[in-house]
């Protein structure tokens, strides 16, 4: 387990509670938030697939003028479930199992080539609602979007 096991379960018994606390249907119970964060965990130490193994950033780090690259392509494919500061909680996020990832913890967890290849293909290996870009986005504007949140989240 990663050192980041704890923040995703706190977050889905989070979630959970907040579900069920709320009033009227019943929400995901804590035995499932608990489940689906064992899941999500588990399958986000997945070995990342040909041909996504040796890709890197074609804009790098060096240049904090590239920060705000892929702003825009944020805001209008990533906003609305991974919220403006990348926590998982923008207006789509609520009531999702396994929960919405919290891009700050992914962005100390994961390498440039696991962000494309989850941006690329989405959460079907994860079994979460995160849509697949492939046929969406270009490359580039994937790139794009990874520099906007290295740079934004819990700056790496």
């Amino acid at each position: 387990m990663t050192q980041f096991a704890p923040l995703a379960l706190l977050a889905a018994l989070a979630m959970a509670t907040a579900c069920t606390s709320a009033g009227g249907a019943a929400g995901p119970s804590v035995a499932d938030a608990q489940g689906a964060a064992d899941a999500d965990l588990s399958a986000h130490g997945a070995t990342v697939p040909e041909p996504y193994t040796s890709m890197q950033n074609p804009y790098g780090y060096a240049d904090p003028s590239l920060a705000n690259l892929g702003a825009g392509l944020y805001t209008q494919h990533c906003n609305h479930c991974h919220g403006s500061q990348g926590s998982g909680d923008g207006t789509r996020a609520k009531g999702r199992i396994p929960v919405v990832s919290d891009l700050n913890a992914a962005n100390l967890e994961h390498q440039d080539n696991y962000w494309f290849w989850r941006i690329h293909q989405g959460g079907k290996a994860f079994q979460s609602a995160m849509p697949a870009f492939a046929e969406v986005l270009t490359d580039d504007e994937i790139w794009r979007i990874i520099t906007y949140c290295r740079w934004h989240f819990s700056n790496f």
